[in-house]
């Protein structure tokens, strides 16, 4: 008998059509922030329409109940059972809140995609950017002018360069790359084996034309620069060999600081600053007596311009360059000489100086740079 009563309403449960599905869709009330399902929404919005409502209808019910608990407060004088249960209620209802609010702050603060419950979305990489290729750090030397990017083969050194081969005269601009913790300087010459003119490349200037009018570079001296130099000297000495008793003139890291450029003729052989340290009768003679035997005034202190400068001693990674400057450009030099020189093993400087093929040149050194270097 129960079997006949339940027939018939299976048997219209598998033939109930779409029509009379679609006849039958409920209108879902609104909720704060949700969606409204409809028949064509997927799992997702229902999803994010029941989170939605679930925390709005839990909300309200902690604020009915903190009302209600409210009330019962208000007849505690009169029933005063309900006093206790009053503060019971409130207690959960602010918990409840609290939980609610918990929730949300999970599901919004850590991660916000989760409140969207976009199941169906493919994710969406993030936009990466690509950074640029950064050259390695040193000395590019070109062939045409302005340092163009599109030359593909740049001639690049990041130490010193004996010979320039088929490129020597044939380089016209250059520039200096440094890195995230170093940086280059670096000397152009004339002549293979860092002889003849010379030119000291401006660290400070992206790219600049190495012409004199025209190419002339045939060999570089190229040394990683030092930021942290706080130690150590450079001492130039009248006599070779170290000699101070013909005079000496000493500067210290603390002068050199960043780069040393002076010219000869403001320094003089005062050592540390304090005192002549030349011999009175190894000054010249400004004035002689009526017989040209005794000298009557003798110059205060010699500088250190002219063949004046026999021998230097370096006691740290410094680098010195004796130059003719050029009166329009200083950092441009008829002649260079460079300190250490390469066949200096210790690396402590010339013993003694030899002038023979500057004389030749007919121009003796006016200038001097001291550059401190990781290596010399």
């Amino acid at each position: 008998m129960a079997l006949k009563k339940i027939l018939p309403l299976l048997l219209s449960l598998l033939f109930f059509d779409y029509c009379h599905a679609q006849s039958l869709e409920i209108t879902y009330p609104k909720v704060p922030g949700g969606v409204v399902p409809t028949l064509s929404s997927n799992i997702a919005v229902y999803l994010e329409y029941i989170y939605h409502f679930l925390f709005y209808t839990g909300l309200l019910m902690a604020i009915v109940s903190i009302g209600a608990a409210g009330a019962m407060y208000l007849l505690s004088n009169i029933f005063p059972s309900l006093k206790v249960k009053a503060k019971d209620r409130i207690k959960g209802a602010l918990l409840g809140i609290l939980l609610l609010f918990l929730i949300y702050s999970i599901i919004t603060v850590i991660n916000p995609s989760l409140e969207n419950f976009n199941i169906n979305k493919p994710l969406t990489p993030s936009p990466t950017t690509t950074e640029p290729v950064k050259s390695p750090p040193g000395l590019y030397l070109y062939t045409a002018d302005n340092c163009p990017a599109t030359e593909k083969n740049p001639l690049y050194l990041s130490e010193n360069k004996y010979n320039f081969g088929s490129l020597s005269n044939s380089l016209r601009s250059a520039k200096i790359v440094h890195g995230d913790f170093s940086a280059y300087v670096s000397i152009l010459y004339d002549v293979s084996g860092y002889c003849g003119r010379c030119l000291y490349l401006d660290p400070n200037i992206e790219c600049q034309s190495i012409l004199w009018p025209g190419p002339f570079s045939a060999s570089a001296a190229v040394y990683q620069y030092d930021f942290f130099s706080a130690a150590g000297s450079v001492t130039f000495f009248r006599k070779p060999f170290y000699n101070e008793q013909g005079g000496w003139k000493r500067i210290p890291a603390g002068m050199i600081d960043k780069l040393f450029d002076q010219p000869l003729s403001s320094l003089f052989f005062d050592g540390d600053g304090e005192k002549c340290t030349v011999p009175e009768e190894d000054k010249a003679c400004l004035r002689w007596d009526i017989n040209g035997k005794t000298c009557l005034k003798r110059e205060d202190c010699p500088n250190l311009s002219g063949e004046n400068i026999n021998s230097i001693k370096m006691t740290s990674n410094f680098i010195v360059l004796l130059l003719k400057a050029d009166p329009t450009d200083g950092t441009r030099g008829s002649v260079c000489q460079l300190f250490p020189a390469f066949d200096d093993l210790a690396k402590t400087g010339p013993l003694q100086l030899h002038w023979e093929y500057v004389r030749n040149q007919k121009a003796l050194p006016d200038w001097v740079t001291i550059i401190p270097v990781v290596s010399n």
